[in-house]
């Protein structure tokens, strides 16, 4: 349940229409209390801060706001279309999203077109809810409140938007929330402990069925919560083969059933398979290589020769350097379900330090082979991350991608002079490499043998 509403909420996080519209539900409601308010006339005037003009001037001021609202609203929504094309040419069409799931930009929308509606609602009870002079004097007060709020909002996207084109800016957001992402998702002390690969359910006595996709799309989410109960009520021990971000294809297998009522294994599989959200686009919910993905290719177009930007390419390295990081200290696993007397009833893959590696390095790897700067930087992070690394399989997984980063500068350096002292430092950091392997091993051997004597 809760993993559905998480994607849910990406979705309208996504969306431009979410904010403005609730905006103009709220002002909708503040214009017809405050016409009541005029109308029954419970306040009474206190002060010079009230609307003291006639009705043809009351007229004349809400008309104005309505329509200058509504024109200066059509000139922010075209500075907002203008910079989501600038951002798609300019950094990708990943980028995007993070633009369109940008609070503030939804709200400077929302405030136009709601006080516009709040302008409209006032305009079309101004006779009935004016009082003996015919001006509802409350209601005039608040829409020039709400106009001066309207040319503010305008003044903070034009500033807000000029800031988040740059490319710092921009890498900084979304480099934030890729940490915050993996923090989430890969807790340095986890709750509840998460099955190795070696320690997943033994196969079964009964015959295994397979669960098909129902439909195509890349897979957003898994309701783990839903499916567990599913495996608890029906007795059923389950196998998941796909991860969030995958994209799958109606009728193909996303996992398989082990459950002993012959009558009831398809009704469970197609239970199983509805808790798989397939969606035509990727979601941050549950996918850590898709924030990755997102400053990965701001890197890789700024090392295109129409753009030729090897310094915004660098900053997006430092956060992915710092992603890896992160993800070297946590608890890397697949996910795995119990009941409450601890029966393994779920089990499913999960993007691991290979995975989330292999999309850091790969194409930022083929587009900076020309860059002396960048591949040394590349080596540098390969370095860096080694450092806190403590799980074998991840030096292992660093280890391929130096090699491929000395082979790919033997390739791509046109000066001898760069490739030798790419290929030193390549071998400095794969002995580095070597050594702690070795030392963990040590380490663990030790442990074993210590424990042993007591």
């Amino acid at each position: 349940m809760w993993d559905w509403l998480k994607n849910l909420r990406e979705i309208l996080r996504a969306g431009l229409w979410l904010v403005p519209a609730v905006l103009i539900v709220a002002e909708s409601l503040l214009a017809l209390v405050v016409l009541a308010l005029d109308r029954t006339r419970r306040l009474e005037p206190s002060g010079d801060w009230l609307f003291g003009g006639d009705k043809q001037a009351a007229l004349a001021i809400v008309g104005t706001i309505a329509d200058g609202v509504l024109t200066v609203g059509g000139v922010a929504f075209s500075i907002t279309v203008v910079a989501l094309a600038l951002a798609g040419s300019q950094y990708g069409a990943l980028q995007m999203a993070s633009y369109l799931r940008d609070r503030l930009n939804q709200f400077v929308l929302g405030t136009f077109v709601g006080t516009f509606v709040y302008c409209l609602i006032v305009l079309g009870n101004m006779d009935a809810a004016g009082g003996s002079d015919g001006v509802p004097e409350y209601a005039v007060t608040l829409a020039v409140v709400l106009g001066l709020l309207s040319l503010t909002a305008f003044i903070v996207l034009f500033h807000h938007l000029s800031q988040s084109l740059q490319a710092e800016r921009l890498a900084a957001r979304l480099g934030a929330d890729l940490l915050a992402k993996l923090r989430s998702m890969y807790p340095e002390d986890a709750e509840r402990r998460r099955e190795t690969a070696n320690d997943g359910p033994p196969d079964e006595a009964g015959p295994w069925t397979p669960v098909l996709a129902r439909e195509t799309g890349y897979l957003q989410t898994i309701e783990y919560e839903r499916a567990l109960a599913i495996a608890i009520q029906h007795d059923a021990v389950v196998r998941l083969s796909q991860r969030a971000g995958d994209f799958i294809t109606e009728g193909s297998s996303i996992g398989r059933l082990c459950h002993d009522a012959a009558r009831d294994r398809a009704d469970v599989a197609a239970a199983i398979a509805r808790c798989h959200l397939i969606g035509h686009m990727r979601t941050p919910t549950q996918d850590p290589e898709y924030p990755v993905h997102q400053l990965a290719q701001i890197a890789v177009r700024a090392l295109s020769p129409a753009i030729n930007d090897p310094y915004t390419a660098l900053i997006c390295l430092d956060w992915l350097e710092a992603a890896l990081r992160v993800l070297a200290c946590g608890t890397v696993a697949p996910i795995a379900c119990r009941d409450a007397s601890g029966r393994l009833r779920i089990i499913a893959p999960h993007a691991g330090f290979a995975q989330v590696a292999d999309a850091v390095f790969n194409k930022v790897r083929q587009a900076a082979r020309p860059h002396r700067a960048l591949m040394m930087r590349l080596v540098a992070m390969v370095e860096n991350v080694a450092s806190v690394v403590s799980r074998d399989e991840d030096r292992v997984s660093l280890l391929m991608h130096l090699r491929l980063l000395d082979e790919d500068g033997a390739q791509g350096l046109a000066v001898e002079r760069e490739r030798v002292e790419l290929h030193a430092r390549c071998v400095a950091v794969e002995t580095l490499l070597k050594n702690g392997t070795s030392q963990h091993r040590g380490a663990e051997g030790t442990e074993t043998a210590e424990t042993e004597d007591m």
